[in-house]
């Protein structure tokens, strides 16, 4: 339950968006027609990837590695993985190279797109969405969503005691203390993709 709490925590960080951290003044949000997962908008995501530049002006020099999607996008991700050769529109538009192939790791999360998902308190989560995808840098160099856990502990307390004495047993709990923040603008890309 503490693993799962703590995966769908930093979901709906992400997704929450808060003050903005995912914007067109942070160069790292775009959105409008031709924003669809595909070939053209995976490159325009990893340019501004590659254009990001810090508060003194010098790049940033953090490469993309894994490509975010919720279950619906999926097997458009790992097309765009693995395929070495790609069709797109119609039968007459035709790609012969897939510039992409074997770039990014595709990572793909019920927790973007199915709203069938809850958060712990039951609500909705925030922006959730079929065509929504981000680009992301390693967390390990730049993570766009940080988790902090009391006194670096990653692994939940477990305690035990005997149960009253008229009882026979043991009774147990619970618990792990962390919390969720936004990391570093220049640790991903997100695109909003076109409804």
């Amino acid at each position: 339950a503490a693993a799962i709490r703590i995966e769908e925590g930093a979901y709906v960080t992400l997704l929450a968006n808060t003050g903005s951290f995912f914007a067109t003044g942070n160069k790292n949000y775009f959105e409008g027609a031709a924003t669809n997962l595909q070939i053209s908008s995976l490159t325009t995501a990893e340019q501004k990837f590659l254009d990001f530049v810090d508060s003194n002006g010098k790049p940033v020099l953090v490469s993309p590695k894994m490509l975010l999607v919720g279950s619906a996008l999926k097997t458009t991700a790992e097309d765009l993985y693995k395929g070495e050769k790609l069709q797109s529109g119609s039968t007459t538009s035709v790609i012969d190279r897939n510039p992409h192939a074997g770039k990014y790791a595709v990572v793909a999360s019920p927790y973007l797109n199915n709203t069938a998902i809850k958060d712990q308190d039951g609500a909705a989560i925030s922006g959730q969405s079929a065509t929504v995808w981000f680009l992301l840098a390693d967390p390990s160099d730049r993570a766009v969503v940080h988790v902090a856990f009391l006194r670096g502990n990653q692994t939940p307390t477990i305690e035990s005691a005997d149960t009253d004495f008229n009882t026979l047993g043991m009774q147990w709990r619970s618990y792990h203390d962390f919390g969720f923040g936004q990391g570093e603008t220049f640790g991903g890309v997100m695109s909003k993709g076109a409804a």
